[in-house]
């Protein structure tokens, strides 16, 4: 079962997890985002074709889906 388990808290089978966007709220680890870096964060630059807000939202949705991310030989969630 997975489930908002905080603010910030995503929950799979009574393990918690971040999640990086909580209503209008931005968390990156101890980072947490102010109004005008919120809007920053939902700009495209260069030649990029996603924003990170982007980013950070298709993380959260794997971590709601409980998805399992391989960094290295590390897997994590």
């Amino acid at each position: 079962m997975s489930e908002t388990c905080g603010v910030h808290k995503w929950c799979c089978d009574g393990v918690e997890h971040p999640i990086l966007i909580d209503s209008l709220s931005v968390k990156l680890g101890p980072k947490e985002f102010n109004a005008e870096e919120i809007v920053l964060l939902k700009t495209k630059n260069g030649v990029n074709t996603e924003t990170t807000y982007e980013i950070f939202e298709e993380i959260d949705e794997n971590t709601k889906k409980c998805d399992v991310y391989t960094i290295g030989s590390k897997s994590i969630l």
